[in-house]
């Protein structure tokens, strides 16, 4: 399936802001050059479709970028923080692609909630990775970009983040942008279910504070 069929139109003009050049973009679209794996992903995405329908062959430089995020994830999971910093780091120097840094970012939040870090710097680190495909991203407009699964996941970490800080109200209204956005049209049903649990739930867990019912009766709505 070419990339170049379901990218050409105008529309493309606003939805592969931040994730390429408008060259690269000319040449993926006119089937010139491929486009590597994280970017077709993120560009796909962000038309709202579900890429795992599609099998992908990477070349060798592409198949080690992916080892190497599997070995973050899994020192991350296992526990192993100061292997997983010296595997960020690494990886770091290896890439400058704004969507790469975007991953990184991701991950280097994920390894700051582990170990301490404060709500304040790990919104922040999540801000960094989103504005290194938006860089003037506004939170209080979500309904304004079209965002791809890993910008989505950005974003919904940093309203996470907000709410941890006490904002309450804040997040809540955010996490029904977030749904409005999801339930917009924008996205493809598969593409949409799979977005769509974590914010719902957190919404959820909103509402049912505000109404304050009683503990037991909020364990039994939850299962």
């Amino acid at each position: 399936y070419e990339i170049s069929e379901c990218l050409v139109g105008s529309e493309m003009c606003i939805r592969d802001r931040g994730l390429c050049s408008t060259a690269q973009l000319a040449r993926i679209e006119s089937g010139v050059r491929s486009a590597e794996k994280l970017l077709f992903d993120s560009l796909y995405e962000r038309l709202g479709k579900n890429t795992e329908r599609f099998t992908a062959y990477l070349d060798c430089d592409e198949y080690e970028r992916l080892l190497a995020r599997i070995r973050i994830c899994c020192c991350i999971d296992e526990g192993r923080y100061s292997d997983a910093r010296e595997q960020i780091a690494a990886y770091r120097k290896a890439t400058k692609n704004n969507i790469h840094m975007q991953y990184l970012c991701l991950a280097e939040c994920e390894l700051m909630q582990k170990t301490g870090s404060s709500v304040s710097a790990c919104k922040d680190k999540l801000m960094e990775g989103i504005r290194c495909t938006y860089p003037e991203f506004d939170i209080d407009n979500i309904a304004g970009y079209y965002l791809s699964r890993l910008e989505m996941l950005l974003v919904q970490q940093y309203v996470n983040c907000i709410e941890q800080s006490g904002q309450k109200d804040r997040a809540g209204k955010l996490y029904g942008d977030i749904l409005d956005c999801l339930d917009s049209g924008r996205y493809e049903q598969s593409e949409r279910e799979r977005l769509y649990g974590y914010v719902g739930y957190r919404l959820m867990k909103y509402y049912l504070s505000l109404i304050h019912i009683s503990e037991p009766t909020r364990h039994s709505l939850i299962s």
